[in-house]
């Protein structure tokens, strides 16, 4: 068995070897392909059944993963052009996935109050104060203020889980204990995460 074993190795490798001298003699293809795919064109001027854009972030600004909190809502434009755009394009509805949670959630909610029928906002809660003794009062304070202003939705960002830590230098994941508290006040309120 050891035999057999020793000489499928020795095959393998001198396969591998081979074929990494092949692909390496090889030279880079220089050319352009040109699809071969012909499809008849069909051109959707308006679509048929009402749409909504469940990903903006009208009031974000600029990203920078783990600089969540430095951003400022943008709330100084005019909500016309907004709207002549979607209408023009056929889309009733869209979802402001704001970074914001207390004082700049309620900015942004009060700046899109007049438009709440075409406008949902969705809030975020603050992950860096999770090893804070009054995490738990706090995010389930913003939350539910931020509901009762008209928040619609909490975003979580891809932060959680590739950027907060907590004291001890870990990586907080959506699934710590720490954070049942954002789940279950979620879920008392019936809004979407």
């Amino acid at each position: 068995m050891r035999r057999i074993r020793r000489k499928l190795c020795g095959i393998i490798s001198k396969t591998l070897s081979m074929a990494r001298r092949i692909i390496c003699e090889v030279p880079p293809l220089d050319c352009e392909p040109v699809s071969q795919l012909v499809r008849e064109q069909h051109i959707v001027p308006r679509p048929c059944v009402p749409v909504v854009d469940s990903h903006t972030h009208l009031t974000m600004g600029r990203y920078r993963l783990g600089k969540m909190s430095n951003i400022k809502p943008k709330i100084d434009w005019d909500h016309k052009q907004l709207f002549e755009m979607l209408d023009f394009v056929g889309v009733e509805k869209v979802v402001d996935l704001t970074p914001f949670y207390g004082e700049k959630l309620k900015a942004v909610l009060d700046f899109h109050s007049p438009y709440k029928e075409r406008i949902a906002v969705f809030g975020t809660v603050d992950f860096t104060t999770v090893d804070s003794k009054d995490f738990f009062k706090i995010v389930k304070k913003n939350i539910v203020d931020g509901y009762k202003n008209g928040m619609k939705g909490l975003k979580i960002f891809k932060e959680l889980g590739l950027h907060y830590r907590d004291s001890n230098g870990r990586i907080i994941m959506p699934n710590d204990k720490r954070l049942r508290v954002i789940w279950e006040t979620c879920a008392e309120l019936s809004i979407p995460v």
